[in-house]
């Protein structure tokens, strides 16, 4: 969380005014928004997210902002430049149906914990991050973090956390402790798919044999 402590954080920024978000720091730092505060659907699938300009926009000067108060930069006018990779910048809304856009398929409400688009050097990824989902889910047990809010109940008491994104639905297992003041992820369990890159040969001696 940010060295405040607080599971929100109100920040004021540049043409946006004051904005809710949480950073979460697990696997990789995320700055969490709600897709309401800026004017998204939180269905837009990658496409419709990066033609956005001022939607993007806002994202990034909401990302900088998070790493200044979360001390990743000193001066978020320089986060572009210093710290263009982290945080990741994702924006969550509650469950509602929406279209998996690459195959089509309508994933009802009662499929996911939630909805998440994320953001990872200045551009909407196709599905999510594998470090962003294990953030997302930690932010998702964590109480009252904008993921938090959003989440599902029964995602909440079980730590199965399934994140709808542009592509489907990924689904993480998270166990979050906390102790005094802090939170503690003890447990992450994802699953990811692969695809083959590359096929060789590798030739060794007689000898070395």
């Amino acid at each position: 969380l940010l060295p405040t402590g607080n599971v929100v954080d109100i920040l004021a920024v540049e043409g946006l005014g004051k904005v809710r978000i949480s950073v979460v720091d697990a696997a990789n730092p995320v700055v969490f928004v709600l897709a309401e505060d800026i004017g998204a659907k939180g269905i837009e699938y990658r496409e419709q997210i990066n033609t956005d300009k001022v939607l993007m926009d806002k994202i990034e000067k909401i990302r900088a902002a998070g790493a200044e108060a979360a001390g990743i930069v000193k001066d978020r006018k320089k986060a572009l430049i210093e710290s263009p990779v982290v945080p990741q910048v994702a924006f969550v809304r509650s469950p509602i149906d929406y279209k998996d856009y690459a195959t089509g398929r309508i994933i009802k409400a009662k499929e996911v914990s939630f909805l998440s688009r994320v953001i990872f050097t200045q551009m909407a990824v196709e599905s999510y991050t594998g470090t962003g989902s294990i953030c997302t889910a930690a932010a998702a047990m964590i109480p009252g973090t904008i993921v938090n809010q959003v989440a599902s109940e029964k995602s909440k008491k079980t730590g199965q956390v399934f994140i709808g994104h542009p592509r489907g639905v990924m689904e993480i297992l998270a166990t979050v402790s906390q102790k005094r003041k802090e939170f503690v992820l003890e447990k992450a369990i994802l699953q990811r798919t692969a695809r083959r890159v590359m096929e060789g040969y590798t030739y060794v001696k007689k000898s070395t044999l």
